[in-house]
């Protein structure tokens, strides 16, 4: 669910709709207090780090979690990734095997995060954990948006965008926030904020009075100093589709015309091909991110002549201080230990 498919108002400043919500805005906020005030009942015996966020529509936990997974890698862990499954994928857990299963059925982002280690999914998440384990994964980083979390973790994330920032810092239904900003951040370990800008800010100052530490990180683009000079069609329904534009002329890449799609939507087939055709004309290419080539494979919607054409540029978070990466697994192990872990 992007900006596209949330309230617009949302993102701007607070006015008579966010007011009218804020009575649904502080039952909700009161029930995610609750939740939050839970313990997680069901145990692994690995550590586990979480890495989530304080709002919808915000991106960032997807590309966190794969950065502190190479993290853990270099350091000489074998890490593994718990991913949301899809709605109504059922309980029973499912390691991904991304040359084999469809996007659709397991997710986008699954699929994109089994390029970096082992993928499990499934509403029982101390299950997919355990097919970790069994996998041979000795440290577990989770991905999660809600609230409610049934798995015992060792250490909590939570992923600002200094971009999108928080939108109108309201809670859900009056804005974007999944609860009041300073139990979500008194619920966790550190915040990391992504990118460059004001964003956020708000969050940094909540972890500042919490005495939780602020990490940052950039967002960066590989195999993109190729389009210095050519002229480039560009299309994404990611989160945040600006900053993928922005990154490409930034590149130096002559845009010939970008665009914009609903979050997780495909192009239109006409759509496609009069993309196709304009890279013709231009003797341009088609760009869009890794996760909507992954779609467009999936979804088997390649029109002819595009595949000369199309080309994705891979979006990645690297951590400012390297060694901060590494404090966060440090602490999520010893907090492992702590707590009675082999």
């Amino acid at each position: 669910m992007g900006t596209s498919e949330t309230p617009p108002f949302w993102w701007r400043k607070p006015d008579w709709r966010a007011f009218a919500l804020a009575p649904a805005a502080a039952v909700y906020a009161n029930a995610t207090r609750i939740r939050l005030s839970r313990p997680a009942k069901a145990v692994v015996d690995l550590p586990i780090l979480r890495v989530g966020d304080l709002a919808v529509a915000v991106p960032g936990k997807t590309q966190a979690a794969m950065a502190f997974a190479r993290s853990a890698m270099a350091l000489g862990h074998r890490p593994g990734l718990i991913c949301p499954a899809p709605s109504g994928f059922g309980s029973q857990p499912h390691l991904v095997d991304a040359d084999h299963d469809s996007a659709r059925h397991v997710g986008e982002a699954a699929i994109e995060m089994a390029a970096v280690a082992p993928v499990a999914i499934g509403a029982d998440r101390a299950a997919a954990a355990r097919m970790l384990a069994a996998e041979g994964c000795d440290f577990l980083v989770a991905v999660e948006g809600l609230s409610a979390w049934p798995l015992h973790t060792n250490y909590t994330v939570l992923v600002v965008d200094a971009a999108r920032g928080l939108g109108n810092e309201r809670v859900i239904p009056a804005g974007p926030l999944r609860g009041r900003l300073t139990d979500h951040v008194r619920s966790a370990d550190a915040v990391l904020r992504i990118g460059s800008g004001l964003g956020g800010n708000s969050a940094v100052r909540a972890a500042a009075r919490a005495a939780r530490p602020v990490y940052e990180a950039r967002v960066v683009y590989g195999n993109g100093t190729s389009l210095e000079g050519r002229k480039v069609i560009a299309f994404s329904s990611i989160k945040d589709p600006e900053t993928f534009f922005q990154a490409l002329a930034g590149f130096g890449a002559d845009l010939v015309a970008t665009h914009l799609l609903a979050e997780g939507h495909l192009p239109l087939p006409d759509q496609f091909a009069e993309m196709v055709s304009a890279a013709e004309r231009h003797d341009a290419l088609i760009v869009t991110t890794r996760r909507d080539m992954i779609r467009i494979e999936d979804a088997d919607i390649m029109p002819p002549g595009a595949g000369g054409r199309l080309a994705a540029l891979d979006m990645r978070v690297e951590f400012e201080v390297e060694e901060n990466a590494r404090t966060v697994i440090d602490e999520t192990i010893a907090g492992w230990r702590q707590a009675g872990g082999a």
